[in-house]
């Protein structure tokens, strides 16, 4: 798979969902996958692996919408049930290979 994207929040929680709005406008084509998830879990590293390049969309929580390439984590990673997009990429990274490049996508929402 060429590019995977995967929206973030919960759909039942006004804002929160606007991830996956977002997403369903795009259009996304066939070299792209997606997934609706409401928090990132350690079980995406290996689908991260397979992409050549992974957009996490999610709501702005500071209210300044925009994309960034997802940097180093700060600190350990921890094997819980809520991970940032930074530590989830590092964690493809070092179990799978990941070599693609990873983004964020923080999109508006009221």
């Amino acid at each position: 798979m060429k590019q995977l994207w995967i929206a973030l929040g919960n759909p039942l929680r006004g804002d929160d969902g606007a991830a996956h709005h977002a997403v369903e406008l795009a259009s996304p084509g066939p070299d792209i996958a997606v997934r609706h998830e409401t928090q990132l879990t350690p079980e995406l590293a290996v689908l991260i692996a397979g992409a050549g390049t992974v957009v996490f969309v999610d709501a702005a929580v500071s209210g300044k919408p925009g994309i960034r390439e997802a940097g180093e984590p700060d600190g350990r990673i921890g094997l819980t049930h809520h991970l940032t997009p930074e530590s989830l990429v590092r964690l493809a990274r070092e179990l799978f290979g990941f070599r693609g490049r990873a983004f964020v996508c923080a999109v508006p929402g009221e």
